[in-house]
């Protein structure tokens, strides 16, 4: 019997409201930004995150997730967090205010932000940036191969990948239409091969 009443005990503890009376400069909780300037992605992008700074007492570690709404969680080759939110950044240092996460599709993203204590209640903020759409890519110039692009989350139904051929090919401007196998039955990417310098 003692140790079902512990047991509950331990519930209640875990559950209780995260005490914004225990932090300093509580303002910054909020204070998530993403600095994004419209680049276009073609392979991969840095994502520069910041946060404020603020002392909790009892703190155990600043946590980040991010969550793609238009990728399937399945598709991604790492561990996923629960409902698709995936965890790219950890730390128990408190003075820690920056991370850059590297993004590698054209869509919106969803970052959290959250706080915990050493009874694992937490504060949390999240913050949304949608990257412009890649409607084409450049093969050699902005991806190094063509395997590459085929397999990148950036291209997607109906992009256009121009596919540079060297100067003695006979029939630039020739399109093509690639199906996707692995991503989807309907998934066509229009492949055109054009001369470049």
């Amino acid at each position: 019997m003692k140790s079902l009443v512990f047991v509950i005990s331990v519930l209640l503890i875990s559950c209780d409201v995260f005490d914004i009376k225990t932090i300093t400069n509580p303002q910054d909780l909020s204070k998530l930004s993403i600095t994004y300037n419209n680049e276009r992605i073609t392979d991969t992008l840095p994502l520069p995150l910041s946060w404020g700074e603020v002392t909790i007492e009892n703190f155990k570690e600043i946590n980040i997730e991010r969550f793609n709404e238009f990728r399937d969680s399945l598709t991604y080759p790492v561990g996923v967090a629960v409902n698709g939110w995936v965890t790219i950044f950890n730390t128990d240092n408190p003075f820690i205010t920056t991370w850059v996460d590297t993004i590698n599709d054209d869509a919106k993203f969803k970052y959290r932000l959250r706080y915990y204590d050493h009874v694992n209640n937490f504060y949390q903020t999240e913050k949304a940036v949608t990257i412009r759409p890649t409607t084409h890519v450049v093969v050699p110039i902005e991806v190094s191969n063509i395997e590459k692009v085929l397999e990148s989350f950036v291209i997607d139904e109906g992009d256009t990948i121009f596919l540079c051929m060297d100067e003695f090919d006979a029939m630039p401007d020739t399109s093509y239409i690639y199906t996707f196998d692995y991503k989807s039955d309907s998934t066509r990417i229009i492949l055109i091969e054009i001369q470049c310098d």
